[in-house]
């Protein structure tokens, strides 16, 4: 008998089965890997066709196509499993520079003209180490211009700005909120001064030797309330009204066309007719 039926060698017959059994197990799983790998690759090219395509069939979910985006889906669980996190901050050892602090101005809410108007500053760090930062008039300039016009000005009015001692953190920014008053700054900020007209203006910020950042507002006219359109209309209709009923007023006075009328009483009936 050959030696594939019945192995020869030092060890026993077994080991020799077992071996063989081995071998023949791994060269079946690699064939079998390979044509799934081939099928796999051929499956995803076209879909067979008497089958619908996913993007043509219509869905019972009454749910919007933009809210079934697996994109929009994640960014929405995202967005809920957001937690508030304590977070501790070093003391600062040392003042800031005043050239590393960055000065952001912006308007998020609506600004009607004639009213004041809230400026948000959002107050950052360049620097890699916490530090402290005195805010006052003398360190924060800020500045509101129509075009090449200057509106309002800090330096004449630094009773309007806010004063803090502020500890900024690296990688953080502190907002602070102020007020402007809608008005011109002129040369002593009087609280009667000329308001800004209805348009589009440009506020910069910056510390004391630091880059100016600016940002750009609407500042729109405040639209007037309806129950006064509705008053004046129904005034000037009535004042209308008036003036067509004294126009259609009849008058006793004859006009020069017709003849006075006569009493018939005051004819003598023998006096001859002409």
């Amino acid at each position: 008998m050959s030696t594939v039926a019945r192995p020869r060698g030092p060890m026993p017959t077994r080991v020799y089965w077992v071996r063989r059994l081995v071998l023949v197990a791994v060269v079946v799983l690699v064939g079998w890997l390979t044509i799934r790998w081939i099928d796999g690759g051929d499956s995803g090219a076209t879909p067979p066709e008497d089958e619908t395509p996913a993007a043509a069939t219509e869905s019972d979910d009454p749910t919007p196509a933009a809210d079934r985006d697996p994109k929009k889906s994640r960014d929405k669980n995202r967005t809920a499993r957001v937690d508030t996190v304590a977070e501790t901050f070093e003391r600062p050892r040392e003042d800031c520079d005043l050239t590393d602090v960055l000065v952001v101005p912006s308007v998020t809410e609506s600004a009607y003209a004639e009213e004041p108007v809230r400026l948000s500053l959002r107050i950052s760090s360049g620097s890699s180490s916490p530090c402290s930062l005195g805010l006052d008039a003398e360190s924060l300039l800020i500045v509101i211009s129509d075009g090449n016009d200057t509106v309002w000005d800090s330096t004449h009015c630094e009773d309007d700005l806010p004063v803090r001692d502020l500890a900024l953190q690296p990688r953080w920014s502190t907002l602070i909120d102020l007020t402007w008053s809608g008005r011109h700054s002129g040369r002593n900020c009087a609280s009667d001064a000329t308001p800004a007209e209805p348009g589009t203006y440009t506020v910069e910020a910056a510390m004391l030797e630091g880059e100016p950042s600016e940002a750009e507002f609407e500042l729109i006219a405040r639209p007037k309330p309806a129950d006064d359109k509705a008053d004046k209309d129904k005034a000037d209709k009535g004042k209308n009204g008036t003036d067509e009923s004294s126009e259609q007023q009849p008058s006793d006075e004859p006009s020069e066309d017709e003849p006075p009328a006569t009493d018939s009483s005051s004819v003598d009936p023998t006096a001859p007719q002409t």
